[in-house]
């Protein structure tokens, strides 16, 4: 699927796996980011963090869900390809 294509894409040297499922999102206010609007968490605890609009432009109407950070859990590494609890 596209949003594990997408992560493949930002974390190369993890296993595809640990980004799906999605078991949880969130919205995150303006207060806390003006460039990720969207919080998604996979099974093994990565997070995915989407963009709705372009960057630094808070205020746009949304026109896309672009996936823009993942954000490893504790006990994995960038070099890790074994889900770790």
């Amino acid at each position: 699927n596209s949003i594990v294509s997408a992560a493949g894409n930002i974390a190369r040297t993890i296993d595809r796996s640990v980004f799906k499922p999605i078991v949880q999102i969130a919205v995150i206010e303006n207060s806390e980011s003006l460039d990720c609007q969207l919080l998604a968490v996979t099974h093994a605890g990565v997070r995915l963090y989407f963009s709705t609009c372009p960057f630094r432009q808070p205020l746009a109407r949304p026109n896309t869900l672009t996936l823009v950070h993942v954000r490893l859990p504790p006990g994995f590494s960038a070099s890790s390809t074994v889900e770790k609890p």
